[in-house]
Order: structure tokens, then sequence, then C-alpha cells
């Protein structure tokens, strides 16, 4: 899986954001940022620059990693590239439509403004 990966970003940059060790536990926050420059599961290359964050825990005994979790943004790097939609929010929404839940966004005073003005 990680060659894979780094063959679909081959200029991709880790870095680590933060790193807490307790006890037998080592815990890292990384982000990668990278271009979409060869296919990637399937998706052909789209020259999109991409920033994916994650998370990696290692349990070390008697030296030696025993256990490796790892957790990363896997639906944000699909939205990046296209495969998924953009989340629903109140930034891509116009005034008026639908919010989850029912809730409405109300309109702006100046998108009220101009329906009026088309109104005259």
């Amino acid at each position: 899986m990680i060659g894979h990966f780094q063959s679909a970003f081959p200029d991709g940059v880790n870095a680590s954001d933060d790193m807490v060790a307790e006890g037998d536990k080592v815990v890292q926050r990384w982000t990668f940022r990278g271009t979409h420059r060869e296919p990637f599961q399937g998706m052909p290359a789209t020259g999109k620059k991409v920033v994916l964050t994650g998370l990696a825990l290692w349990r070390f005994q008697d030296g030696k990693i025993v256990e490796s979790r790892h957790e990363m943004d896997t639906m944000g790097l699909l939205q990046q590239l296209g495969a998924l939609p953009a989340p629903l929010t109140n930034c891509n929404l116009r005034s008026g439509e639908a919010l989850p839940l029912g809730r409405r966004i109300r309109p702006s005073l100046a998108t009220a403004k101009r329906k009026k003005l088309r109104s005259r």
C-alpha cells in the first residue's frame, strides 16, 4: 500500500506535527502533502495538490514494535481528488437551499436588496 501511494504522489512529503510517548506507546500526528501524478486506486492522475492528515499509534515491547495502527482522512483525500463530493456546508449553498435536518440559510441583506432591485 505504501509503495502504491508513493508512486501516485511522487513529490509527497510527510511532516510530523506531534509525537507523544507514554508507557509502551507512541502516537504521531502527521500531515502529508503531495501532487496526484500517477494512478491511485483505479483513479487516473488528476494533477491536484492534496493535503492528507492522520495519526499513527505504535506499541513497543522489548524495544520492538509489536502493534501498529494508522488512521488517516481518506474521505478528505478522495474529496480533494474529486472522487467524492465536497461536504455540504453553509459556504457552498445558495440562499434558501435546504440544509440537513430541514434547516435553511437566511438570505443575506445583500441578497434581499438584489431581489428588491430586480423586482422594480
